[in-house]
């Protein structure tokens, strides 16, 4: 038996402020004036209670890759930080490809016990982008995988991508795209700019993500099935993204925090930690990312 709490006067997001009661680990009860015998009292005055978050985008690398990440490790961070449930891409190795692997996923999170892990499934074998992966299998599977992606690889053939969306469509499933097309952005360093230019660096320019966003939206439309777009950059994919949901595209996206904050200009004095994938873009597209996240 776990001590009790009691959170006094924490706002909770969406009502007023309350007491929070949590006993054995969990919540017992919410509301005003509240009391509990024995129960250590907290302070929340000035605290905002959110439910448990959930993040749709970690690498939790296990297994083959225990030495950057383990389950145990990525969902007890998760947990301490609030996030109850995690969606973990499928760059593992073996590349998440099959229901025995995103099986093996789901097991290792069930062991921690910190935080719910949903495997993402690969798109493509290996996730090498040349033929579909076992997405029946893995979406029939105890896993219960609904989400695919290709995760830091792009799915540029069209006709893959078309048939993907076709396939999930069947079980209302999601491919989750890593937009980026491998052509206009080989040796890459940095958003092609200014900066990049001052730098002699090569240039890795905002059309090879919105390209890829906007034939996936109109592929999409055309199947009838669901998109969602990983860590979208640009003021241009913002406004791809706002037009296709005026259209009733299924479409989603989502943004780094990185992106919401930082610029290009940081990457001035060659500091390698604002080299980031996809890259740090100018204000104007940061305000823009900012505007698309408040308007949804």
């Amino acid at each position: 038996m776990t001590e009790s709490l009691l959170f006094r006067g924490a706002k909770i997001l969406g009502a007023d402020s309350a007491d929070i009661l949590v006993q054995d680990g969990r919540i017992a009860e919410v509301g005003s004036g509240l009391s509990a015998a024995g129960a250590r009292v907290i302070d929340a005055d000035g605290l905002v209670a959110l439910p448990g978050l959930v993040d749709l985008h970690t690498h939790l690398r296990e297994p083959g890759y225990e030495a950057s990440e383990t389950v145990l490790s990525g969902t007890r961070a998760a947990a301490a930080g609030g996030f109850t449930a995690v969606f973990a891409m499928p760059n593992t190795s073996p590349v998440a490809d099959s229901a025995g692997v995103v099986e093996q996923e789901l097991a290792l999170g069930e062991a921690a016990g910190y935080a719910t892990v949903q495997p993402i499934g690969a798109v493509t074998v290996g996730q090498k982008g040349e033929r579909l992966a076992e997405l029946g299998a893995m979406a029939s599977s105890r896993a219960n995988v609904r989400v695919f992606s290709d995760d830091g690889f792009c799915v540029w053939d069209p006709l893959i991508m078309r048939r993907a969306l076709e396939y999930v469509k069947a079980f209302d499933g999601v491919i989750a795209q890593h937009a980026q097309d491998p052509r206009l952005t080989e040796g890459a360093q940095l958003n092609e700019g200014a900066v990049s230019a001052e730098l002699g660096l090569t240039g890795w320019p905002a059309v090879a993500e919105e390209s890829i966003i906007a034939r996936d939206i109109l592929l999409a439309e055309h199947v009838g099935s669901r998109l969602h777009v990983c860590h979208l950059s640009t003021a241009g994919s913002v406004e791809l993204i706002r037009w296709a949901k005026k259209r009733g595209v299924a479409v989603t996206a989502e943004v780094t925090p990185h992106h919401l904050l930082l610029t290009d200009e940081l990457a001035r004095g060659y500091d390698a930690r604002f080299k980031v994938n996809p890259p740090l873009r100018t204000q104007e597209d940061v305000l823009a990312v900012r505007e698309g996240l408040a308007d949804g």
